[in-house]
């Protein structure tokens, strides 16, 4: 049995148990879910209703649409390197295909140093390239010929393939250019579309575009193939590298060992809440049966008491409407009265007017016999004086 066939045993293996830990995973999340969903269900009111969701054609279509639509995918086209390494002056590799993936040759070939320009671009020290520091990278033949710099530009553009095919096409505006400069005093310069840039700005850039300088897992190196081959199944430890963590680098699973980490702990707690919740729910059931005599003796009582409150209500109602005839008889009587005395009190006016015509008229016959009086009182004298007179006249006869 030879490497390659041991490796495919060893990702069978960690394939499935990955597919394991998973399914064991999402069965948890459902029966917590289901669990969950029973309490919700056992604490709502019964009149409530859990709101069920549906999706639309239209959505699943366009959902469909989505995932046969091809995306864009990010390729190198060619490689231009000036005064780097072994290449002196201006050297244009390419154009690469569109599935370029390896580069092989004979030794002395110049393999190391085209991997070592596209770790020069992407950021790598110059250790890794084999080399001291930066100014080595520049080329140096021997000769009176001193170069200041040497760089490299690697150039991509954005493709869209066709399915079962070799043909593709272009994205529009799609071409990108990620230079590097290294100059005699070990210092350098990013550029991207040859305006000057810097190694975040590359690497954000590229990360945008599908290339993850992070983990920098794009690269395999003619020494790393047999360290590959020779990794354990899973590593014993988090501070080791197994195959399992370095396929899951390599597909990008390892960002989700975090949010997978933090799932279980919220699915622990979660069932641990959901224990308390049922215990307590249990307790509740009991202390709910106890009160069940008391809260039908409640019942009827408040029961009899909005009886008793229907019965003085109507009670009520019926000394309200008999009250209401009463006081609509007394106010006609009252309307009856008021019209008496005020035609009585029409009578009274005439009669005082007339009383005061009479005591007018009284006054004027007392004025009259008062005169009358005094005349006959002067008459009486006169008449007493007559007879005096006649008296003496008559004595003297």
């Amino acid at each position: 049995m030879d490497i390659d066939e041991e490796n495919n045993e060893i990702n069978k293996e960690n394939q499935s148990d990955t597919v394991n830990k998973n399914q064991n995973l999402n069965k948890n999340i459902e029966s917590s879910q289901k669990d969950i969903v029973n309490e919700s269900q056992l604490t709502q009111s019964p009149n409530s209703g859990l709101q069920s969701t549906s999706l639309n054609s239209d959505d699943v279509e366009n959902e469909i649409n989505e995932e046969e639509k091809p995306t864009p995918r990010l390729v190198m086209t060619k490689m231009v390197l000036i005064n780097f390494k072994s290449y002196c002056g201006k050297i244009e590799i390419g154009p690469f295909h569109k599935s370029f993936s390896s580069i092989v040759g004979p030794n002395g070939s110049g393999k190391s140093n085209v991997i070592d320009a596209l770790l020069f671009v992407f950021g790598y020290r110059a250790k890794k390239m084999r080399q001291g520091k930066l100014s080595e990278l520049i080329h140096n033949s021997g000769g009176n010929n001193k170069f200041e710099f040497c760089s490299v530009e690697v150039y991509f553009h954005e493709i869209i393939e066709e399915k079962q095919s070799d043909k593709y096409e272009v994205v529009p505006n799609s071409e990108l250019c990620i230079a590097r400069t290294a100059y005699q005093n070990n210092s350098n310069k990013y550029y991207i579309n040859n305006k000057v840039s810097s190694y975040t700005e590359v690497t954000s850039l590229l990360k945008k575009r599908g290339v993850d300088l992070e983990h920098k897992r794009f690269l395999i190196l003619q020494g790393e193939v047999e360290s590959i081959a020779q990794m354990k199944p899973k590593a014993s430890n988090e501070h080791e590298d197994g195959l399992l963590e370095y396929l899951e680098d390599i597909i990008g699973t390892s960002t989700y060992k975090n949010q997978i980490q933090k799932a279980e702990a919220d699915l622990e707690s979660m069932g641990t809440e959901r224990t308390e919740r049922l215990n307590r729910l249990k307790i509740v059931e009991k202390e709910k049966e106890a009160l069940e005599s008391k809260k039908n003796e409640a019942e009827s009582y408040i029961k009899s008491e909005n009886e008793l409150t229907r019965t003085k209500n109507i009670l009520y109602q019926y000394n309200i409407n008999s009250s209401s005839k009463e006081i609509t008889k007394t106010a006609e009587l009252i309307a009856e009265s008021s019209a008496k005395l005020d035609e009585q009190k029409a009578k009274y006016n005439d009669i005082q007017k007339q009383v005061e015509e009479l005591s007018s008229v009284i006054k004027e016959s007392e004025n009259e016999f008062n005169q009358i009086n005094v005349q006959c009182e002067k008459k009486i004298k006169k008449r007493e004086s007559l007879e005096s007179e006649d008296i003496e006249l008559q004595e003297k006869k």
